[in-house]
């Protein structure tokens, strides 16, 4: 599955943005254990180099696990809620000069409207699912027909839907916490994809192999 990232040179920001993203986490750990002020800055530091690996969104995803293991360790609520918020502040630097002095993001205007995004986003999802489960005729870029609203398709997006929902219920109330993180994990990643569902055009829906590289870590946990 991620013989494109690897070995497609231009993939390789998949790599460098999973490799400091996991980097900050691991840092993150390692300041749980010790309580060393220099791994904390470390996982900062990572966390940086990650942003600016790849344009990525999703990396709202750090702020979110240092909340998840710093409540699980216990860590002081004052403690916890500053480093959630230096995460959350650099993330949001990032964001201005990405929108400002960095090259700008150029989004394709959509015809189409929320549910009918919700329903696209779900075969795109189901497919990149089915791509990490049964890998087959894999190839650099694929497309999707973008669907109009339709009911059997909302019956079948909507029970897709609260199916995860479901499964986040369970999993909660079951206290499998490494499960919770890997869904988390996958889920988050993944819905930043939505803004890359219309990347060329509003007549095909976009799916690059690589783009689920950082997304499969959620999948393998």
């Amino acid at each position: 599955i991620h013989t494109e990232a690897v070995a497609y040179i231009s993939g390789r920001a998949e790599l460098l943005v999973s490799l400091f993203t996991l980097l900050s986490i691991i840092f993150y750990l390692g300041y749980i254990k010790s309580r060393k002020n220099i791994k904390y800055l470390f996982s900062l530091f990572c966390f940086v180099l990650a942003l600016l690996s790849k344009e990525a969104g999703f990396l709202m995803l750090v702020p979110f696990c240092i909340l998840f293991l710093g409540a699980r360790a216990k860590v002081s609520r004052i403690n916890l809620f500053f480093h959630f918020i230096s995460f959350v502040g650099i993330l949001a630097i990032y964001a201005v000069l990405r929108l400002t002095v960095l090259a700008p993001i150029i989004f394709v205007r959509k015809e189409f409207n929320f549910l009918e995004d919700i329903l696209n986003f779900s075969l795109v999802l189901i497919e990149y699912l089915r791509i990490l489960i049964l890998p087959s005729s894999l190839h650099l870029f694929r497309s999707i027909t973008p669907i109009k609203v339709n009911h059997s398709y909302i019956i079948a997006s909507l029970f897709f839907i609260i199916s995860f929902v479901i499964l986040f219920v369970v999993l909660i109330k079951k206290k499998k916490s490494i499960l919770l993180f890997g869904l988390s994990w996958l889920t988050l990643s993944l819905i930043y994809l939505i803004r890359n569902m219309y990347k060329f055009s509003n007549d095909i829906i976009t799916m690059e192999e690589h783009w689920i590289y950082f997304s499969s870590i959620g999948f393998f946990l």
